[in-house]
């Protein structure tokens, strides 16, 4: 993991980690098993409206979230003001970013939301064996604006979204890793129908 600038790693009272830098570089991290239980959201990256800098080669892997209101969250317009903040176009370019085996159950419909600049779109999103649900059962959904990428293997909810957004899309063909690039021909098996 390499971390620049004014890094925190702090662990919250629910026992959430938290990973931040205030400005420029997030690289190379990885989270391999994880639970986390009763909270707002599971997984998230987070950026400033109108920051600076990277966010890349991240690996989210093997997470169990129960009772959780948004399992997975890339949110580029995050705004912590009591009134509404003014929407800026953010310069932080998150790329790289590969969400495996993540499994449980969402409080909310909306379970995975990935929503991007407009400016400077999400590249290179992956969601593999994802199985996210309802306390009850009922069907999730997943929500994108500008985050382009891919879906591959069993992800339920379905992220078609993630290569037909209104900046674009990409198959596991342009993707760099040959890991993933093998997988191309496997059979994609979508739960929800």
């Amino acid at each position: 993991m390499v971390v620049t600038q004014q890094l925190s790693e702090e662990t919250e009272e629910d026992g959430r980690k938290k990973i931040g830098s205030v400005v420029l570089y997030i690289e190379g991290v990885s989270l391999d098993g994880a639970r986390v239980r009763r909270a707002q959201n599971g997984v998230r990256i987070k950026t400033w409206q109108g920051g600076a800098g990277y966010v890349r080669n991240v690996r989210f892997a093997n997470v169990v979230v129960d009772d959780v209101d948004h399992p997975i969250v890339i949110d580029q317009f995050y705004c912590d003001s009591r009134t509404p903040c003014r929407n800026q176009s953010s310069n932080v370019r998150v790329s790289n970013v590969m969400y495996r085996n993540i499994t449980g159950t969402a409080r909310q419909v909306e379970a995975i939301r990935l929503a991007c600049s407009d400016a400077v779109p999400c590249v290179d999103i992956v969601l593999s064996d994802i199985n996210l649900l309802r306390e009850d059962g009922a069907e999730v959904q997943t929500v994108c604006n500008c985050a382009m990428g891919f879906d591959y293997g069993r992800v339920r909810p379905a992220a078609d979204c993630l290569r037909t957004s209104p900046c674009g899309g990409m198959t596991p063909d342009d993707h760099p890793d040959p890991e993933i690039k093998d997988k191309a021909d496997a059979p994609v098996r979508h739960t929800e129908l």
